[in-house]
């Protein structure tokens, strides 16, 4: 199942966030961008952002950045 159609049912793509499969690809991102926020440099509160959602399941690394809270909200506010 790719992003889009999770996005629309809003329900599966929060259960692809509780997988395993989706933590383990997190912790890759977390740990490759050095537990810190791509933007900027904050070590607290990180999460990881999709760039793209058009292969959600199917993330490729360079689909995802860690964000910490505040600048994943922003990210989020722009796509609006």
């Amino acid at each position: 199942m790719v992003i889009g159609d999770m996005k629309k049912r809003g329900l599966a793509y929060y259960r692809y966030l509780n997988s395993v499969s989706w933590k383990c690809r997190r912790d890759k991102v977390l740990a490759r961008d050095g537990y810190t926020c791509v933007w900027c440099g904050d070590t607290e509160f990180l999460e990881v952002h999709h760039l793209t959602y058009a292969r959600a399941g199917y993330e490729r690394m360079a689909d995802l950045i860690t964000l910490c809270r505040d600048c994943h909200r922003f990210a989020h506010a722009r796509e609006k």
